[in-house]
């Protein structure tokens, strides 16, 4: 079943030469992170209005923060008011989540393929770090490199639509 993706894996591997191998294969990973990162924007961006999001988002977090602060301060008649409320802010924050998984969800198969196609064509590992006597495989080191890159480029894309007060 995985012929197919192990042949295209070993094609890969054969026209990257040295970009392979460490410790140009860190490099390597980092673009196709930075490409896929890119390309799931791109999807993101198609696929969610963005600011409408954010709108909704906003709304949850304030009707949250007021909520929280309602019962740190044993405040009844606010918290009264907020419960009313509840069941139309479950509905937004539900509809936030859905939204804001669509594009996750249209990418997420392509994404195993890939991702299965890029751990066979990097065997071993891709970076090594002398000073520790260690190195990371590929799986590793594109978390790293992933975790890196989304908040960066979610700011600079403008598709970070969450609060952080």
């Amino acid at each position: 079943m995985l012929e197919p993706l192990v042949s295209v894996s070993a094609w890969i591997r054969g026209a990257l030469g040295p970009w392979a191998e460490p410790p140009l294969s860190a490099l390597t990973v980092v673009v196709v992170c930075i490409a896929l990162t890119l390309i799931h924007f791109g999807v993101q961006r198609a696929t969610v209005d963005v600011k409408e999001l954010a709108e909704l988002y906003r709304e949850v977090a304030e009707w949250r923060r007021e909520f929280f602060k309602a019962k740190r301060s044993g405040d009844h008649k606010l918290m009264a008011k907020l419960l009313k409320r509840q069941s139309y802010i479950n509905k937004i924050n539900a509809e936030v989540a859905a939204r804001s998984m669509r594009s996750t969800l249209i990418f997420l198969i392509p994404m195993w393929i890939i991702f299965v196609i890029l751990y066979n064509a990097f065997p071993g590992h891709v970076v090594y770090f002398p000073f520790l006597n260690c190195g990371l495989p590929f799986w590793a080191w594109y978390l790293i490199a992933n975790g890196g890159m989304v908040p960066v480029f979610q700011r600079l894309l403008g598709l970070s639509y969450t609060s952080t007060d």
